[in-house]
């Protein structure tokens, strides 16, 4: 049996149904049509506060014709849904566009950005760029980035020993690195967990698996044994050589989930804290050593209130039969 879509005299119907409480069952029944057939009417035009028999049938006109010419073009019909979703709604392109596109209306969320950017009345750009996510004044091509370092195999921070969750012993670090001005130069930061001790390592426009790997090892050889039991990080293919950094130290890698930054709480905070002296799109490339060294000994001689208010060389001498002098020389690179 062929099938034959609602037609106006039928939508007229529906929506003095709908506005009388009757079921969609019952509506079905009363029209001679299948439940489905009601329940896909009425989702077709749900972008509307309430089923408007008119619209509907402009609807159903605009989608016959998409229909029959294949990928859809933006229309008058389409602007004016696009820009409803968009502003009243706050529905993304992409959102817009996949919706559609179950409605028989192909137009790609590109199509949608384009006609946005393009928009020849500036008050009306104005306001759907306002309501965009990123709220770009322009759109440029997507980067093309190199080809990542892999991890290859790697070992979660769910398989960690529970000693390092309670903070109970020291040696257990989580690493990070701070990206300076245009993803041009970073730093490298390890923080220890129980102590907060903080060592702060430039690597200039070198930020890659082998400078960090360098780093890593440059650290933790002036350590004392006792220091050296576990390294946390994140995803990041700065991390490519872990294996060679655990064959070169005896020292576990453990990699926290992907954008889960709380499971390096330590880490973070102190990287907040550097923040002060490095803000955001600050070339890393420009401080010299002195000032590195400078502000990591601002950082492991400042009193910190998980700590009791001792610093963290005051935590750590506690926890090591080593001087203060000793832990002082440390830092210096």
């Amino acid at each position: 049996m062929t099938y034959k879509r609602l037609n106006l005299t039928e939508r007229k119907l529906l929506s003095k149904l709908l506005k009388e409480k009757y079921s969609k069952a019952t509506i079905a029944k009363i029209l001679g049509r299948s439940r489905s057939s009601i329940y896909e009417e009425i989702k077709r035009c749900s972008y509307l506060k309430e089923y408007d028999p008119h619209k509907a049938e402009l609807l159903a006109i605009e989608q016959s014709s998409l229909r029959k010419k294949g990928k859809g073009k933006l229309n008058v019909f389409l602007i004016n849904k696009i820009e409803f979703l968009l502003g009243k709604w706050h529905w993304s392109p992409e959102q817009i566009s996949a919706r559609l596109k179950r409605d028989g209306q192909y137009i790609s969320y590109e199509s949608i950005y384009r006609y946005i950017y393009s928009c020849s009345d500036r008050q009306i750009k104005s306001l759907l760029i306002n309501n965009l996510r990123r709220k770009k004044k322009y759109r440029g091509h997507k980067r093309r980035s190199r080809k990542r370092e892999t991890l290859g195999k790697m070992t979660s921070i769910h398989d960690r020993p529970s000693i390092v969750d309670s903070k109970m012993e020291i040696g257990h670090w989580e690493g990070d690195l701070i990206i300076g001005k245009d993803h041009k130069s970073a730093i490298l930061t390890l923080v220890e967990r129980k102590t907060r001790f903080t060592f702060i390592m430039p690597l200039g426009v070198k930020k890659d698996s082998e400078a960090v790997l360098q780093a890593l090892l440059k650290a933790f050889n002036k350590l004392p044994k006792e220091l050296k039991k576990t390294l946390t990080y994140d995803r990041g293919s700065e991390m490519a050589k872990h294996l060679l950094f655990t064959q070169n130290t005896d020292i576990p890698v453990y990699f926290a989930d992907s954008g889960s930054p709380w499971q390096m709480g330590c880490n973070e905070n102190t990287n907040g804290l550097l923040r002060e002296f490095f803000p955001k799109r600050t070339d890393l490339c420009k401080p010299a050593i002195e000032e590195f060294d400078r502000v990591q000994n601002l950082l492991n001689t400042r009193p910190r209130k998980v700590l009791g208010f001792d610093s963290p060389i005051e935590a750590l001498t506690k926890e090591l039969d080593i001087s203060l002098d000793l832990l002082m020389k440390i830092p210096n690179w």
